[in-house]
């Protein structure tokens, strides 16, 4: 059995592992851990599908200062004993990467804190699967049940992530390129914004500015320019108006400025 601490063997804590690996640690126990590492979680790599990232927290009850952790890792969460695999952390260091790993494939991981003199208990066992060999075109994830975006070139994405190796198709944005890039909206992410209401982005489906229009529009998606009219139009009577809205997609605004020689929309109204 070899206990991988970095890029080698950390030799000398060997028959220590064996003597605690069922929580049996005689020396130094009560400066042992006195809780296992919390909120252990494996994460897929972007770059390598037989490899994963296992994060965690220290103890609650340190009871003096850790100098290690080791991750323990195996294929069938039934095994007892020695039978998993180990690999090593030096220091406070809270993350590590278990690599070489078989494709679609479940692993167990369980993580112990060290002091220098025990070992502390184990925390709960978590699974990760890792991706299938090879996902039918255009699918990645998990069982590969999710649908790639819009990558450049037609190129296939990530089958553990979803990126798209070169980049997004035109007016499309995001890692998985499944986003409108900005002031783009609908399908295909070809129809342009409004003039939203503090610079904000439209809706990526429906194009409605969250927060109303800019001033001077109107409409739910604020793509209709509002106008303001001279007085000397009122004569001409709210026919005139409704009939210019219809044809120039134009609305009078209710902001207009009297003093100027506007006249309002509530005032066209009338």
């Amino acid at each position: 059995m070899c206990v991988s601490m970095a890029e080698g063997c950390f030799l000398p804590i060997v028959v220590l592992l064996v003597q605690c690996f069922q929580g049996s640690c005689r020396a130094g126990a009560v400066s042992a851990p006195g809780s296992e590492p919390r909120d252990v979680t494996p994460e897929p790599l972007a770059n390598n599908s037989r490899a994963v990232s296992i994060h965690w927290k220290p103890p609650e009850r340190p009871n003096g200062q850790i100098t290690g952790y080791l991750i323990f890792y195996t294929t069938d969460g039934s095994q007892e004993g020695v039978d998993w695999v180990i690999k090593g952390v030096v220091s406070d260091k809270m993350s590590a990467v278990i690599s070489r790993l078989t494709l679609d494939t479940t692993y167990y991981f369980k993580v112990r804190a060290i002091t220098d003199s025990g070992f502390g208990p184990f925390s709960r066992t978590v699974q990760y699967h890792t991706p299938a060999a090879e996902c039918p075109r255009y699918l990645y994830g998990q069982d590969c049940g999710q649908h790639c975006g819009h990558c450049k070139n037609d190129d296939v994405c990530n089958v553990v992530t979803g990126n798209c190796p070169d980049g997004c198709d035109d007016g499309y944005d995001g890692l998985r390129c499944d986003t409108c890039e900005r002031n783009l909206y609908g399908p295909g992410c070809t129809a342009v914004c409004g003039q939203c209401q503090n610079d904000d982005v439209c809706d990526a489906l429906t194009g409605v500015c969250p927060g109303g229009c800019r001033e001077g529009f109107h409409g739910p998606r604020c793509d209709r320019e509002s106008l303001c009219l001279p007085v000397s139009l009122l004569e001409c009577g709210w026919g005139w108006r409704r009939g210019m809205e219809e044809m120039t997609s134009l609305s009078v605004r209710e902001d207009c400025d009297v003093r100027r020689g506007d006249v309002t929309q509530r005032q066209l109204r009338l």
